[in-house]
């Protein structure tokens, strides 16, 4: 059952195991159309009245059999698939379209005939006559009423009358049809009629162009001659086939498994490309180009600079002297010449020069391939072309053109140059993986960076919220103003509690210390630390001063103030009742460095001893 199956492609290859079939064909909706074409109506004939058929000696109904109209579709599929396959699809498409045409010839001819049944046989000219005893033969009703509808649905031919309503509907439906359906099929028939000529068609308005060119260049004679019979040759080999536009539509690497298939072989024949790796044959390949050389045409002449090697195809060739007349040798198919100009050996005493005057005798096919392709080749096979270089020693040798001296000491050159450029790819992997290395810890550092940043962040936003409870509830005990979280988290964060700017905009800090004393007692040491370095690299937008009893000390005086001792002596004022206000104004300060003040300010405030807590308080505000 699985041989009669519809195939399907499953990631472009043709599935072909029985249970995927199965699985694929059920899951289809059409398969009951083939359930229902396959229910065995015929036996319906058994139950079938006879009588009447056999009284008129007229075929059974077949309408019976109408359900094998279901495998339609299938029939189509099939033809797809036929068309694909086949060398011909043009003969294919023209005996499709005769078959369509017969097929709808013979329809309309069994309908005509139920009709003529259903009317009556004989009853009018229109209707079959099915007097006489050569119309009671079923190849004589089959004959007539392909005859006419034929004539109906073309349309070229007169057909009797119609005399009832009937027989007028069902010719106007013959015609209306015969007239869409025939329409479409010539229309279809020229178009293939015109596409197998495309090519002929093509190739004929080309060479046009070239006689029009020839004409206006007044381009004519001997070679104008050469010119026509050069397009008719291409012709007679190959119909003008155009290989690189027809190759086009194909990916790499079917291209190259065709040009693998129809020029390997003619490669190989080459000595110094004998024993090979087949990678760098494959790839030659690629690069082989066919040049058509016209009788007398010459391929190279002595002493032209040699930059292809040429491979015969197809065609003869003639080695001739310096007159033109006196033929040396003469090479066929398979012959090869060129080949040790290409390979660019140092020590050649002909200096990579053609050394003979190759002419074709008649129309010549050579494959061509360029000594930049060939070393773009060897690039990618250092081994294949020490080999090469080898080989093409061994014929120069032989024929006594290399320089043994010149030779060594190019290829001297030649090793000391490449074992640098080794060591210096060594080198530059080994800084590749170095980089490599770096940049991987960095990525590591930078992670680890960000996740302290993080923890961070978190200790902040806890420390905040612990240390504004604190002063609330230092001064909710003096009576002071309630102090609210969202300022000190301003004055942390850098940002107005009203406006939420972005960190990092300056802010105005304004921090005080009231004390009854000019004398303050156990200052910390990170406190005098921070407020020193905050006053040396605040510069100049900012300004500390120093109240108290009449005198105004200005940062200098406060930095030496700070520095005098770890008690931290500011001086003593003439009267110890009066207070001393420390204001800092302006110290505009962002980030990291303003959460280390107003954090270190808090705790001062809340942890120091009880004496001082009576003494002192801290009081913060944010002033935009």
């Amino acid at each position: 059952m699985a041989d009669h199956l519809p195939r399907y492609l499953e990631q472009g290859l043709l599935v072909r195991d029985a249970s995927k079939l199965r699985r694929h064909y059920f899951s289809k909706q059409r398969w009951w159309l083939d359930v229902v074409s396959m229910l065995p109506t015929d036996l319906a004939y058994i139950w079938w009245a006879p009588s009447s058929c056999a009284a008129t000696r007229l075929p059974c109904p077949i309408i019976v059999r109408i359900n094998r109209l279901l495998r339609l579709p299938r029939m189509w599929e099939w033809f797809d698939r036929t068309e694909t396959a086949t060398g011909y699809p043009n003969a294919f498409r023209i005996c499709k379209v005769v078959l369509a045409i017969l097929v709808l010839i013979h329809w309309n001819a069994c309908l005509y005939f139920a009709i003529s049944y259903a009317l009556g046989f004989s009853t009018d000219n229109w209707v079959y006559n099915i007097n006489g005893a050569k119309n009671l033969t079923l190849s004589r009703q089959y004959i007539y009423s392909f005859y006419w509808s034929t004539l109906t649905l073309t349309t070229i031919g007169e057909t009797p009358t119609p005399e009832n309503d009937a027989e007028y509907l069902f010719v106007v439906a013959d015609f209306l049809a015969g007239v869409l359906i025939f329409a479409t099929i010539v229309g279809n028939i020229g178009s293939m009629i015109s596409n197998m000529n495309v090519t002929r068609v093509e190739f004929q308005n080309r060479m046009d162009g070239v006689k029009q060119y020839m004409a206006f260049r007044k381009v004519g004679g001997e070679l104008e001659a050469r010119v026509i019979r050069w397009f008719a040759y291409t012709w007679a080999q190959s119909g003008a086939l155009d290989e690189e536009r027809v190759l086009a539509a194909l990916p790499d690497k079917l291209k190259a498994e065709i040009a693998i298939r129809v020029h390997m072989d003619t490669l190989k024949q080459v000595r110094i490309f004998q024993d090979c790796e087949p990678g760098l044959l494959e790839a030659l390949v690629l690069k082989l180009k066919l040049q058509v050389f016209s009788p007398g045409d010459y391929i190279c002449r002595k002493g032209d600079v040699g930059k292809e090697m040429y491979i015969v195809k197809r065609g003869s060739l003639s080695v001739v002297g310096d007159d033109g007349l006196t033929v040396l040798a003469t090479l066929g198919a398979g012959s090869v010449f060129g080949e040790v100009s290409v390979l660019e050996i140092a020590g050649n005493r002909t200096g990579n020069r053609r050394t003979a005057n190759v002419r074709s005798i008649g129309y010549s096919d050579l494959f061509c391939l360029a000594k930049r392709d060939l070393w773009e080749t060897l690039a990618d096979y250092p081994e294949a072309r020490a080999s090469l270089t080898e080989r093409g020693c061994q014929l120069l040798r032989k024929d006594g053109l290399l320089d043994e001296a010149v030779f060594a000491s190019a290829q001297h050159q030649q090793d000391t140059l490449e074992s640098g450029v080794a060591k210096l790819e060594q080198t530059v992997e080994n800084l590749n993986l170095r980089l490599a290395r770096l940049l991987a810890e960095y990525s590591a550092s930078q992670a680890k960076l960000k996740q302290r940043i993080s923890k961070l962040e978190e200790s902040v936003s806890s420390s905040v919220y612990r240390i504004t409870c604190m002063c609330q509830e230092s001064i909710r005990r003096r009576g002071q103003v309630h102090l609210r979280y969202d300022t000190v988290s301003s004055l942390v964060t850098g940002q107005s509690p009203s406006t939420r700017s972005p960190p990092f905009f300056h802010s105005e800090l304004v921090v005080a210390f009231v004390v009854a004393s000019w004398r303050v007692s156990v200052v910390p040491l990170h406190i005098r630390v921070l407020l020193d370095f905050f006053l040396a690299t605040t510069g100049p937008s900012s300004r500390v001063m120093v109240r108290g009893a009449g005198r105004d000390y200005d940062d200098i005086h406060f930095v030496s103030a700070l520095r005098e001792d770890t008690r931290c002596h500011l001086g003593r004022s003439p009267s110890t009742s009066s207070s001393s206000t420390f204001r800092l104004t302006s110290l505009r300060i962002g980030g990291v460095f303003m959460e280390l003040l107003h954090l270190t300010a808090c705790h001062f405030a809340v942890s120091t001893n009880s004496w001082f807590e009576q003494r002192c308080f801290v009081y913060l505000d944010s002033a935009i």
